[in-house]
């Protein structure tokens, strides 16, 4: 642990390309690991039942390598509060809901039925774990530790935020295993500029729950007709990646303008005021409790 540390303050960069790789690796590992066990055991499980497994697998790995890293406070700091981080992030709030809202009523306009309730409440629970695992892995490693290393001056943030959006983007690629080259082109190029939004939302926030939150709802909102009803649209998500196309390019703008609105200059010290420099992920800074350099006050 204390190695890992110490990589992490010395190679920066280079351990936030390193934490992203081995994140997604670790979720891809532990949908392996549940598969073989299925197959081996000869078990008969709904399709989410599976998928929660996976994740609640891949997001105890990769909430270890948080802790490992020096970052496991990250969980536990309030930053300026859940609700004041859901209003800084209100601008993807409102989409997902918009979205939400319209899956819900295609799927059922379509006549589909809803879902058992264990194949609902496992799709719910794996949303969540899907976002709690990625959310820790790049927004409270990746995108923590690279805050650390570029500092909270405008150009840095900036850095950080590019920088942490592009590995997130990037770590989509793994899903060409399973979708269509250009549904996965496309969806990385999105991927990279919403988890730019999302990096913005956590350094102005200083908590991961709101991120952790969005996440969850937002794959919850794309992936409803599939997850609380029979026969959805959306069965499952490579087969949703490989129907992509150009038009599914269009939410590049609509997540790049509210990153660049939520990083006017004017709103530079409220990051300030939640990050310090020299950084460290380790401890938070709490009511009563002494401030350690890089951790959101």
């Amino acid at each position: 642990m204390q190695k890992l540390m110490e990589l992490r303050r010395a190679h920066p960069v280079g351990y936030s390309a390193a934490a992203a790789l081995v994140s997604i690796a670790i979720i891809l590992l532990a949908g392996v690991a549940v598969q073989v066990v299925v197959t081996v055991a000869g078990i008969q499980a709904d399709y989410y039942v599976l998928v929660l497994a996976q994740e609640a697998l891949g997001a105890l790995l990769v909430c270890a390598l948080l802790k490992a890293s020096g970052c496991g406070s990250v969980l536990r700091q309030k930053g300026c509060g859940f609700g004041r981080g859901l209003l800084i992030g209100m601008y993807p709030l409102v989409l997902i809901v918009f979205a939400g809202v319209s899956n819900f009523a295609a799927a059922k306009a379509s006549g589909t039925q809803y879902a058992p309730l264990y194949h609902g409440a496992a799709f719910l629970a794996a949303m969540g774990l899907i976002g709690l695992a990625e959310e820790a892995a790049f927004r409270g490693l990746v995108a923590g530790t690279l805050l650390e290393a570029f500092g909270t001056s405008r150009a840095g943030v900036w850095k950080a935020t590019v920088l942490s959006g592009v590995l997130f983007g990037a770590a989509h690629l793994s899903n060409v295993l399973g979708a269509s080259l250009l549904g996965v082109c496309i969806q990385t190029v999105v991927a990279s500029v919403l988890g730019m939004l999302f990096a913005v939302i956590y350094y102005r926030s200083g908590n991961l729950w709101v991120t952790i939150f969005l996440h969850a709802a937002m794959d919850t909102a794309s992936l409803l007709g599939g997850g609380l009803f029979v026969g959805g649209t959306d069965a499952t998500v490579a087969e949703t990646i490989s129907g992509y196309s150009l038009i599914n390019l269009l939410p590049v703008v609509t997540y790049l303008l509210p990153t660049v609105f939520l990083l006017r200059k004017k709103k530079l010290p409220e990051i300030q005021a939640l990050w310090t420099r020299p950084v460290s992920c380790e401890s938070s800074t709490q009511t009563g409790e002494a401030a350690e350099p890089g951790s959101p006050r």
